[in-house]
């Protein structure tokens, strides 16, 4: 008969096994199924390990731009080039199906219950994404040319005349419309709790019921505004005059701070820093609890064009510049890594477990893996072994990037880059150069699970970072302002939750920002367990 003590430590193991169980539905970790990971535009798949070191997967060119964010569901990479939609295997980048869309911009697709969404110039397609067949297409007025999202059966979509969209996700159908009075072509709606949140291209922030009421509306700057992102408590957002704003869920200004250039692209947000990037290639921590005080500032090379748009990998920034690079940045300031790239990007990298795939305006896909931030790793580096590649402990410029010939011209919600060429193919799948469709690359290894929620030990020259920025740390670095106006781009695999230890005094970090439901067969398994050993529990005390 199982004693007492044996008892309690296998309802704390059955308990410790719910915790670890892997956490669906936040970005990265089943996928990015749009333009910045989830209906919430966070941009952050904050459960995930640090990027450290990332190499060269694989690369495709599926050919022309690829001037929008890819998105990624069930292993597979969707990506637009013009009028073409494009399916790519996440683990080598073959491609399995292409699909003429007439019409169809170079927007960030949405991906849903195996359906990828596309805006076309005056409507929607959905596709199947096992085979690319066309399950719907609906015409709408307004010119659609944001990215889309999808939420709970609903897609919304806003269109160049002021018109934001709440579609069926399965037929099409409009179920309402609401009219922004100003153009939402370059917005992606973000939608959390109840309500739909949209900006316009004269600096209103729209939040819409679910049911298409206007709830409120905020005046944030004289110019157009990035697509929202939404955590449990605000509502953030960027602008073309460098604003990046909080606001309360009932339309009350938190915060408002300026970074004297333009913010193209949607801020990152955590659960207590907001990240922001400058035409001018300024990445900026902001603390949301300070009222948006800067902690640090860090300088990436960019043109002005487009500038630089980012995603989060657990502790680290993954920031594309359209001067053809990839920085990895960690949440403290301290610069990382660099990854050349053929090209100028345009929008931001999408995530999942260990991977970055991100597309240049010179017709290329990229694939570059971490191996030890997957969650089939236990993250651990030989003692001695550095963590960075291009880490500058001055804060110095890494890795000295020239602009590439030919850059975007405009890049406004994917459109204005210079269509890519698509051959010019190496067949060198091992050192990531280009290569033809078809072509074998080296697979993204896959390794024996550690258990979930671990991250393993760092080497002695490892970088130890913290999610928490403190004031003044990292380098800051002050630019003028430059008045640069110009057209907005704005537009997995499963882990545990991650728990870094940084200080005996820091606790842990890394937790989602997203609240997400749990499930999956570990949470599943862990549950049926606690529930046997409950009812074991009640019958003895019977």
């Amino acid at each position: 008969m199982m004693n007492r003590r044996a008892f309690g430590l296998l309802v704390l193991a059955t308990i410790a096994a719910v915790a670890a169980a892997p956490v669906t539905g936040a970005p990265g970790v089943d996928g990015w199924e749009s333009y910045a990971g989830s209906e919430r535009n966070t941009g952050a798949a904050a459960s995930l390990s640090p990027l450290e070191s990332p190499t060269d997967d694989w690369n495709r060119a599926p050919g022309g731009d690829v001037a929008a964010s890819p998105v990624i569901a069930d292993e597979q990479v969707f990506v637009a080039t013009g009028k073409f939609v494009n399916a790519h295997a996440l683990g080598d980048g073959t491609r399995q199906w292409t699909r003429d869309v007439e019409n169809q911009r170079y927007d960030a697709l949405a991906v849903a219950d195996g359906t990828v969404y596309a805006s076309t110039a005056d409507g929607v397609t959905a596709l199947g994404t096992a085979d690319g067949d066309e399950r719907w297409s609906t015409a709408l007025s307004g010119a659609p040319f944001g990215p889309p999202t999808v939420h709970d059966g609903v897609l919304y979509v806003g269109s160049a005349d002021g018109t934001l969209y709440a579609l069926d996700a399965d037929t099409g159908d409009a179920a309402w419309t609401y009219d922004a009075g100003a153009s939402l072509s370059t917005t992606s709606p973000a939608v959390a709790d109840g309500t739909v949140y949209a900006g316009d291209r004269n600096g209103t922030l729209h939040a819409v019921g679910i049911d298409g009421s206007s709830l409120w509306t905020e005046s944030v700057a004289g110019e157009r505004l990035t697509s929202p992102a939404v955590t449990d408590g605000s509502v953030y957002v960027g602008a073309a005059d460098g604003t990046v704003a909080a606001y309360a869920p009932d339309g009350t200004r938190r915060w408002t701070t300026a970074l004297g250039d333009a913010v193209r692209y949607s801020p990152v947000v955590t659960a207590d820093v907001v990240y922001a990037a400058t035409a001018a290639g300024d990445v900026v921590a902001l603390d949301d609890a300070d009222g948006g005080a800067t902690a640090w500032t860090v300088d990436v090379p960019a043109t002005g064009d487009s500038g630089v748009s980012m995603s989060l990998h657990g502790e680290t920034l993954v920031t594309a510049t359209d001067a053809g690079a990839v920085h990895g940045i960690s949440t403290d300031g301290t610069r990382l890594w660099t990854r050349e790239l053929s090209g100028s990007t345009v929008s931001p990298p999408a995530l999942v477990d260990g991977t970055v795939i991100i597309g240049t305006d010179a017709g290329e896909v990229y694939a570059l893996t971490d191996e030890s931030a997957t969650s089939g790793s236990d993250g651990s580096t030989e003692s001695g072994a550095t963590a960075t590649e291009t880490a500058s402990s001055d804060g110095g410029t890494s890795g000295g990037n020239a602009p590439p010939s030919g850059g975007s011209d405009g890049g406004a919600g994917g459109g204005g880059g210079t269509g890519g060429a698509g051959g010019g193919a190496t067949d060198d799948g091992a050192t990531g150069g280009l290569q033809e469709d078809g072509a074998t690359a080296t697979p993204s290894g896959e390794t024996t699970a550690a258990p979930d929620g671990t991250r393993g030990s760092t080497g002695d020259s490892a970088t130890a970072t913290a999610v928490q920025p403190t004031p003044n740390s990292g380098v800051t670095t002050e630019r003028a302002s430059e008045s640069a106006v110009g057209t907005e781009s704005d537009s997995g695999k499963s882990t545990g939750t991650t728990a870094r230890a940084t200080a005996a005094t820091d606790g842990l970090t890394g937790s989602p920002v997203e609240t997400t439901d749990a499930s999956g067969p570990g949470f599943t398994a862990a549950l049926a367990a606690l529930a046997v050993l409950l009812a074991g529990l009640l019958a003895r005390r019977r």
